[in-house]
């Protein structure tokens, strides 16, 4: 069997990466759905109950449409990268990490607007974990576009330059958001989700080989 060439190694290497981060992000959208309870009893009322729920519905809704934002936004960055080193890894897992504890501020946030009990803590504690989200991804964006090398030599510099300055705003948006909650906390909520359909709706992931257009990295995170 003939050795593999450096390109077919270095394919390798980003495709594993990219399996076990889709793996990760799988099972946080998974576990999303465990903050909905069903209705239990006999005797209990169902409809009522389901729209009683109605705070897990909305944190569920907000949770998966920013998750799966930070997929898109995951696979566009790794449509530009055919390289890894140790740093960039680290910074992976750092993410990853931030994207599997998401679901605990999910739940918390629920269960404080379903019980009306701490909800200015719950909803900073939300936002802010997305904050802290989108400071990791410009961190690993920002450490990506200042090593070339680890680059698709086919992206050209003006792919790389927009997507830093589109990433930049995210923190503010969401920095925005976490100081909204503060003084009302479903406000805040609703600021994340309206971000997310957002750059749900703006992302865009195409092929490195794309010439003058070349590919965007996603969104913003």
């Amino acid at each position: 069997m003939a050795a593999e060439t450096s390109q077919e190694q270095e394919l390798k290497e980003t495709g594993r990466i990219e399996a076990f981060s889709d793996g990760v992000f799988a099972v946080a959208v998974t576990l999303l759905i465990l903050t909905i309870r069903v209705p239990e009893g006999r005797d209990v009322n169902i409809p009522g109950a389901v729209l009683d729920q109605w705070p897990f519905f909305l944190a569920y809704l907000v949770s998966f449409v920013s998750i799966l934002v930070m997929w898109t936004n995951h696979h566009g960055i790794f449509n530009l990268v055919v390289r890894t080193d140790r740093v960039l890894l680290i910074l992976n897992g750092i993410l990853l990490m931030l994207i599997t504890f998401f679901d605990y501020p999910t739940a918390v946030l629920a269960a404080a607007i379903s019980e009306r009990n701490y909800q200015q803590f719950a909803a900073m504690f939300y936002t802010g974990t997305l904050l802290a989200v989108t400071i990791v991804y410009n961190i690993f964006w920002r450490y990506i576009a200042g090593h070339p090398r680890l680059i698709d030599v086919h992206v050209n510099l003006g792919t790389v330059e927009k997507t830093s300055r589109e990433y930049r705003f995210g923190p503010l948006f969401y920095a925005t958001a976490f100081v909204v909650a503060y003084f009302s906390p479903l406000a805040g909520v609703l600021i994340t989700l309206l971000l997310a359909i957002y750059f749900a709706v703006t992302a865009r992931i195409g092929s490195v080989h794309g010439g003058s257009g070349g590919s965007e990295g996603g969104s913003r995170a």
